[in-house]
């Protein structure tokens, strides 16, 4: 079993103000892929009122288009 290809796109962009003082945003899932999985697993689970293991595929789904602004200082 194999999964489908899953394409993400992340951007990073940056200043660097001096030796100690840095900043860049990053924006994740540029073009908002909600369809897309992560990572597929393929192993057994089994629920409460479930008699065996049932072998299906797990997955994480991608996250949502998400942005993140960081200032880096260093002392």
């Amino acid at each position: 079993m194999t999964s489908r290809p899953t394409t993400l796109v992340d951007v990073r962009v940056g200043y660097k103000f001096s030796e100690q003082a840095k900043l860049w945003l990053d924006v994740f899932n540029l073009f908002n892929n909600t369809g897309a999985h992560q990572i597929d697993y393929f192993y057994p689970s089994q629920l409460a009122n479930e008699k065996a293991p049932v072998y299906d595929i797990h997955f994480k789904a991608a996250e949502p288009a998400s942005v993140r602004l960081t200032l880096s200082m260093t002392f």
